[in-house]
Formats: C-alpha cells, sequence, structure tokens
C-alpha cells in the first residue's frame, strides 16, 4: 500500500551531510533525472549511479562546492533513526515544525502554517507508543547543531 509519506516533491533547496566534513550543507538547483519530479522515500536509497536527483552542494562550514547525485533520505542531514524507521526533514525549520507538531496535544493541521509538510508525516511517528521515541531523537538531533 502507498501512503503520502512515501512519495514526495523535493524542495528547491534542503540540507544534506556534506560529504567533506559531515556538517549540513546546503543542496541547490536540484534536478531529476526522470520525467515527473516526485519521488518514493519509502525505497531503500539508489546507489549513486542510479540516483533520481543531482544537485549542487554548498558547505558554509569547509567550503566544499560540487555538483554530485543526491540519495534521499540517506543523505538528507535532518534524519534520525526512530524504532527502526527513519523519520527525516529537508530542513531544520521543518524539523522544528515536526518536532512542534509530534509535543502538540491539539494535533489539528489546521492550526499549522506549512500542514502540508506535515501530511507526510508516517503514522509510525505518530503512534502514542513511538512519539516519546521521535520526540526524544528530533529533539537530540536538534539540540547538537546549536
Amino acid at each position: 500500500m502507498t501512503y503520502l509519506y512515501e512519495w514526495y516533491s523535493p524542495p528547491k533547496q534542503f540540507d544534506v551531510v556534506c560529504p567533506n566534513c559531515g556538517r549540513p550543507a546546503l543542496c541547490q538547483d536540484v534536478k531529476t533525472s526522470e520525467k515527473g519530479c516526485i519521488i518514493n522515500l519509502a525505497r531503500k536509497p539508489a546507489p549513486l549511479a542510479k540516483s533520481r536527483l543531482s544537485g549542487s552542494i554548498s558547505c558554509l562550514h569547509c567550503g566544499f562546492r560540487k555538483s554530485t547525485f543526491i540519495r534521499l533520505p540517506a543523505d538528507l542531514y535532518w534524519c534520525c533513526d526512530v524504532k527502526g524507521k527513519l523519520l527525516w526533514a529537508w530542513s531544520r525549520k521543518h524539523a522544528a515544525l515536526v518536532l512542534d507538531y509530534l509535543t502538540a496535544k491539539d494535533r489539528n493541521l489546521s492550526h499549522y502554517k506549512h500542514s502540508v509538510f506535515l501530511l507526510h508525516i508516517p503514522k509510525h511517528f505518530k503512534l502514542a507508543k513511538n512519539r516519546p521515541a521521535a520526540v526524544k531523537a528530533l529533539t537530540k538531533l536538534l539540540t547538537a547543531q546549536l
């Protein structure tokens, strides 16, 4: 069965792991190697030669700049493992929005400005039994990068 979270069109720019220093780097000028720009994030990351996305990576920390292939969600900087599943976000702002949504008592999407992003959070992370682990992992990821 296909869920809404599994199919996603990438934004024009997002954060990836810098191949040189491992810190967050900006990926922009994203191009797809296929006709459509919608990608399936539920599949295992494609090998570099078969990657569907390419983009220009630039790191403000070490000065790295290169156009390369991007494997999603494996190359995204803002991702963490929560009970065997990968919770990811496009940017720090997106990760903070997901954290805010998961910690809220009232998770009504109409109360959020960017509710479209929140539609893509898998049910696994919203379940009461997994939510504390997701909140802890996201909090750790966000506070480690202050």
